[in-house]
């Protein structure tokens, strides 16, 4: 072989082996950055998740706590109570049930909850306002011929809850736990869960304060309580979405998912124990891995919602590699073709 020729292969070897180890350190150089950039777009997301939960629990506590001056629900409490044990208490107290749901309906109403409930000190329901099938229905127990029933107006968002619309039903039309609470002794917001849905509850108490004149001390008595609930669903994981780049689901303890990205529709939690990879933003470890969704490549982040060390629900970043991919591949692609030039 000429000389010539084998410094022409020597040179086309040169220049392959040159390709080939760019190619591969931009390429690992370039995926290392992609994988930055996705998990300081999942840090920055979760950021976001947590301040708007900490401003949802602030405002849902403060609504709820409006109630009790809103409505003078220590006075009306109070009253309700003088009146349970008389077989003629549930008509004298009507007007005082419906004064109550009246102020829960105008909450629920502008403040996009899904209910709000008021209890008396030992924990039984004494009014009632919750959404229904694009409905708003205002309940509370009631008495006819001494048998137990409920009172029951359905109205559309907007009309007026007045006391004629009431009907007496023997059903409940809500979940029946939601018929007795346990009073707590302070103000607390904290998250619950269903099978279809993520939640922040609050409950306020309903505080009675006067001057004990033997001892001229202040007594404390705790009258009842109110509660309130917002769903943590689709319009939260849209508005993260829009303030971080990414796709938002929240998923119930069902695993069914609402948010941004339709087709990882569910969730499994049993895979959440096999995830290692955690990343701290705020006080809170965040599990992250990689998930394949529909054929595409995604850097995931779980924000898991447990009460009392059970799942009821977690919240999902997801942050696609199309891009990065792309952007990786061009980039390889210029490459080859400087080097073939």
């Amino acid at each position: 072989m000429k000389f010539k020729n084998k410094l022409t292969i020597a040179a086309l070897g040169l220049v392959i082996l040159i390709m080939v180890v760019s190619s591969l350190i931009v390429s690992f150089t370039v995926k290392r950055q992609n994988k930055g950039v996705s998990t300081d777009s999942l840090k920055n997301a979760f950021t976001i998740v947590q301040y708007q939960l900490s401003d949802v629990q602030q405002k849902i506590l403060s609504e709820t706590r409006q109630i009790i001056a809103a409505a003078d629900l220590v006075t009306e409490l109070s009253l309700i109570e003088s009146y349970k044990q008389r077989p003629d208490g549930h008509t004298m107290t009507r007007s005082n049930h419906v004064k109550i749901i009246g102020s829960l309906y105008s909450k629920v109403s502008t403040g996009n909850m899904s209910h709000m409930g008021a209890y008396d000190s030992t924990g039984d329901l004494v009014a009632f306002v919750g959404t229904l099938k694009g409905k708003v229905v205002g309940a509370y127990p009631y008495k006819q011929e001494n048998k137990p029933v409920f009172q029951v107006a359905t109205v559309t968002a907007g009309e007026n809850m007045t006391e004629d619309r009431f009907k007496i039903e023997a059903q409940w039309p809500f979940d029946a736990s939601l018929l007795k609470a346990q009073i707590n002794e302070e103000d607390r917001a904290v998250f619950q869960g269903t099978n279809t849905s993520v939640q922040i509850a609050a409950h306020a108490v309903a505080v009675e304060e006067r001057v004990d004149f033997r001892t001229k001390k202040k007594v404390r008595n705790i009258m009842g309580m109110v509660t309130a609930s917002k769903i943590i669903g689709a319009d939260f994981a849209s508005q993260i979405a829009t303030f971080s780049g990414t796709d938002v689901m929240v998923f119930s303890n069902s695993g069914n998912g609402t948010g941004t990205l339709k087709k990882y529709d569910n969730f499994t939690f049993d895979t959440i124990r096999k995830i290692k990879s955690t990343i701290t933003v705020g006080k809170k470890e965040i599990l992250m891995d990689d998930a394949a969704i529909g054929g595409q490549g995604y850097a995931r982040g779980i924000y898991p919602i447990t009460v009392d060390k059970k799942d009821i629900g977690a919240i999902v970043v997801l942050h696609s590699k199309a891009i990065a991919n792309a952007n990786t591949d061009q980039i390889i692609k210029f490459l080859s073709m400087s080097a073939l030039v």
